[in-house]
């Protein structure tokens, strides 16, 4: 019993003094305070909301994350340049009083279009004839070699910027002519003789884009030029492959071509 009477008496204690510190209140109680609670309409409460946001509201952050720039790649687009050609063939075969030197320059031109931004196909060709001269005593000698040559051409290409890299090939064909003369005057035969040849030439090519339209490109390549033995008299060596190298303009455009 005692221990009973004791725990009722420790939970009077704690009630009273939790109602001491947290004081209900009825409204009777209130009005008679001088103070009455009335129920916050819509608008106030609205009003509320949007003070408080102003003063809550802070303003956004905003990261700059540096973006990579990643290189447009070049879409379609078309080029085309004329091409002076130093072409290095062999012309000792020709047997030719007097003896032609073997630089020989071409004068020729190439065109092609851009597909997917790293392929080109197009075409090529050059050609040039030359004339070598010499006289022994009253007796005039000449010896004149023409060359000629064409073809489809198809390229890889990268870009590099403004730089732009390229590797490919032509295949085509072409055609040799030999004239020897004497006192200007054609000798038959063999004066005159003629021959044809499969044309193929790898070749690597760089670009330099100066502007979007306009650019430098540079070339290397070599030219297989093998005529059938047999087919010009007077000829011991009928084969007149050789390196050419060539530099020119370049004019055209390529979508999506930035630098």
């Amino acid at each position: 019993m005692k221990k009973s009477a004791m725990f009722f008496r420790w939970a009077v204690m704690v009630i009273s003094l939790a109602l001491w510190i947290s004081p209900v209140y009825s409204g009777e109680e209130l009005k008679k305070g001088g103070s009455e609670v009335k129920p916050e309409t819509k608008e106030e409460f609205e009003k509320g909301m949007e003070k408080f946001g102003e003063k809550d509201k802070t303003p956004p952050v905003s990261i700059n994350i540096g973006e990579e720039k990643h290189a447009i790649k070049a879409g379609y687009g078309g080029w085309l340049a004329p091409m002076p050609m130093l072409f290095l063939t062999n012309l000792d075969g020709l047997n030719a009083v007097p003896h032609l030197t073997d630089e020989m320059f071409l004068m020729g031109g190439r065109a092609y279009g851009v597909i997917g931004g790293n392929f080109r196909i197009g075409g090529m060709g050059a050609g040039m004839e030359k004339i070598k001269e010499g006289s022994s005593g009253e007796v005039e000698r000449s010896t004149g070699f023409s060359i000629g040559f064409g073809g489809l051409t198809m390229e890889y290409q990268h870009d590099f910027e403004r730089f732009e890299l390229s590797i490919g090939a032509l295949l085509g064909a072409g055609g040799v002519s030999v004239r020897r003369y004497v006192n200007s005057v054609l000798i038959e035969p063999p004066g005159k003789e003629s021959g044809a040849f499969f044309a193929g030439e790898p070749f690597v090519t760089v670009k330099y884009c100066i502007q979007k339209w306009f650019g430098i490109e540079a070339s290397a390549g070599y030219l297989w030029a093998q005529v059938p033995s047999g087919t010009l008299e007077g000829v011991s060596d009928s084969n007149f492959s050789g390196f050419i190298f060539s530099i020119a303009p370049t004019f055209g455009y390529t979508t999506g071509k930035e630098f």
